[in-house]
């Protein structure tokens, strides 16, 4: 039950053939900033919004593009009021809020 050498090194062979369809275990993805913030979410208003109204009481919804402020950011700004009267859809932004 022994092994011939040559059978050994075929063996081995089809092992490292192996190794190498299966791939790498971990991949490291690159992700520049611009695209990061392309596949983020930032916060949309549902309706239609007038000036003074806290951003608590709006209806909202996260969509892309995450170029606005993010959902990980709305306790934190959820007691500001916004500056102008907003449309339906519109992305929210620091800039919108006093």
């Amino acid at each position: 039950m022994s092994i011939e050498i040559n059978e050994a090194k075929k063996f081995v062979l089809k092992i490292k053939q192996t190794e190498t369809a299966l791939g790498k275990e971990i991949t490291n993805f690159k992700i520049n900033k611009k695209n990061k913030m392309m596949i983020r979410r930032s916060i949309f208003l549902k309706q239609n919004a007038s000036k003074g109204t806290k951003l608590k009481n709006l209806k909202i919804i996260y969509r892309r593009p995450g170029l606005g402020i993010g959902p990980d950011l709305y306790n934190k700004f959820k007691s500001k009021k916004l500056k102008y009267d907003l449309s339906k859809n519109y992305m929210l932004k620091l800039k919108d809020l006093y």
